[in-house]
């Protein structure tokens, strides 16, 4: 109707006046902009803006954008501090917040840059003491390059980016990685190499629009590592998620033996008997071998001598005595007698 395409022509001019004045805020701010009322725009109309537009890449949001952050910085304000620190996940910034802030304390080695939610949440609760771990959410948008750049201006350090290793995520990684460029501070990737999909425990097909998006990345100028990459994923036809990477390398992680020690299966019949090793590994912890050790028959009677009170053996410290005396010995001391008896 003719009606319905004025209205909407109408959200449009709104849209290039407001692009051009480099504002940014939530829906119900453009909505006012444009119309004066915070509910202005009918919610079919922000459906087709949304289906049409990338709304977040010209500063508009559904509610109040919050940058997830984990670090040891401290924020510094006019008339207080917040420390980032003080939690061991992650804090939610808002653009005024961190536009208050006039320094920052406690610097970092690096800012590390993490697309995968569920990624970004393992790295802050293992993250190291001065490194910071910032959650991207997929392409930057606006409010994200303006409050990334401040605080880099406020508290400059290099970045490490961790994106999915697919024609996305190495978008992603090169628009973040720009706002570094910008300060002249330098920038790098983590397990978004090409050697990166022969690592993954699953590969996807690409998709007619992943191939499309390879093609125009590789006719930009693009870090070693991320031109080797997506040489690879157009050669093999294969993408990946970022979060099979890091389940990988916490499965590694698990599974690693200390270097010099044979893994040896649980031993599972524990009998009585003795051991050619007991007396030195218990002599070790300064203790007598005679009585830990034992000799022990190997029918059950006399003092064990092998057999595993838990799952490992464990460090056994200073003197050791026996609850009881061993059937097979007399008792240090003489069982007590009533004191009529001791009299003369």
């Amino acid at each position: 109707a003719p009606s319905l395409a004025l209205r909407r022509h109408g959200w449009l001019t709104a849209l290039d006046q407001w692009c051009d004045q480099q504002r940014s805020g939530t829906r119900r701010d453009f909505a006012y902009f444009a119309t004066g009322l915070t509910k202005g725009i009918p919610d079919a109309d922000w459906r087709w803006l949304a289906e049409c537009l990338d709304l977040g890449a010209l500063g508009i949001d559904a509610h109040t954008p919050l940058l997830l952050i984990h670090s040891p910085q401290t924020l510094i304000f006019p008339h207080g501090r917040l420390s980032l620190g003080t939690t061991p996940d992650f804090h939610g910034l808002t653009p005024a917040t961190l536009a208050a802030a006039r320094a920052v304390a406690e610097p970092v080695a690096h800012y590390r840059i993490i697309e995968n939610q569920t990624s970004f949440e393992h790295a802050c609760r293992s993250a190291a003491p001065d490194e910071a771990v910032i959650w991207v959410p997929g392409r930057p948008p606006r409010w994200w390059c303006d409050m990334v750049g401040r605080l880099l201006r406020l508290s400059p350090a290099p970045a490490v980016i961790e994106a999915d290793p697919d024609p996305y995520g190495i978008a992603i990684a090169c628009e973040a990685g720009a706002l570094w460029a910008a300060q002249t501070l330098p920038w790098s990737t983590h397990n978004m190499e090409a050697q990166a999909l022969d690592r993954l425990p699953r590969t996807r097909a690409l998709t007619e629009l992943d191939r499309q998006q390879l093609d125009s990345l590789l006719r930009t100028p693009l870090p070693a590592s991320l031109r080797d990459l997506a040489l690879a994923m157009q050669a093999r036809g294969l993408k990946g998620e970022q979060e099979g990477l890091r389940s990988r390398s916490a499965e590694n992680r698990q599974l690693r033996i200390l270097p010099g020690r044979e893994h040896r299966p649980r031993r599972q019949d524990d009998l009585s008997g003795s051991h050619p090793q007991t007396p030195d590994l218990l002599g070790r912890a300064r203790l007598h071998p005679g009585p830990a050790h034992g000799h022990g028959n190997g029918c059950g009677h006399l003092s064990l001598g092998d057999f595993s009170a838990c799952a490992r053996p464990r460090t056994v410290e200073h003197r050791l005595r026996a609850a009881q005396p061993p059937p097979h010995r007399w008792p240090l001391r003489r069982k007590p007698q009533p004191a009529a008896a001791l009299l003369p």
